[in-house]
């Protein structure tokens, strides 16, 4: 089940803020990317939280932790995924995990490039509907920093929740306590915090 391709968000409740608010130079930044997050809550009958905690992404967590190399960690990652089975997030965490792995970061750095890669994903779905648009997005450009913008709300608001978690002994390399980081996480990044 890949993400490579970017289909437009779904025409349904959930999504008809982002249509109005994505790349509107008179909304904010933080405003956008809280109706981002709460759009992708409701979509899929709820089952983002789930999805996200899902322990085959938590195990990608603990693969970044170890890793020496970013193939070890790809082939460490695809072993797990056919144990465990994956979800819809699969090849974002693979993403996620190359690029902690690259930068040794990390579980903290998969945790953080894994919500990155996520909100990429979810801006991407309906960036080429704004850009162009003399209201919102003018040019590729803009649209391509706009999207870096987004990447960095989700990516920033998950370092500081992970690394407060580690702060008081949580590891997330543990299942129990990366749905605790994901449920903390996207209820920041939707607004609730």
């Amino acid at each position: 089940m890949g993400t490579s391709r970017n289909d437009p968000s779904p025409r349904t409740p959930p999504w008809k803020p982002i249509r109005e608010v994505l790349g509107n130079p008179k909304v904010s930044l933080e405003i956008q990317s809280h109706e981002i997050w709460r759009a992708a809550s409701s979509d899929r009958e709820g089952r983002l939280i789930t999805d996200l905690s899902n322990s085959c992404l938590s195990k990608g967590a603990e693969i970044a932790a170890s890793a020496e190399s970013p193939l070890q960690a790809s082939k460490a990652f695809d072993s797990v995924v056919n144990e465990l089975g994956g979800s819809f997030f699969t090849d974002i965490a693979k993403r996620a995990l190359v690029r902690a792995v690259i930068g040794k970061q990390g579980a903290i750095g998969f945790a953080s490039e894994f919500f990155a890669e996520t909100a990429s994903y979810y801006v991407s779905r309906d960036l080429a509907g704004v850009v162009g648009n003399k209201n919102k997005i003018k040019t590729s450009s803009d649209g391509v920093e706009f999207k870096t913008k987004l990447r960095d709300v989700a990516k920033n608001t998950a370092y500081k929740n992970a690394e407060h978690l580690r702060s008081k002994g949580h590891l997330l390399e543990k299942n129990s306590d990366w749905s605790t980081f994901i449920v903390n996480t996207v209820s920041e990044l939707k607004g609730k915090k």
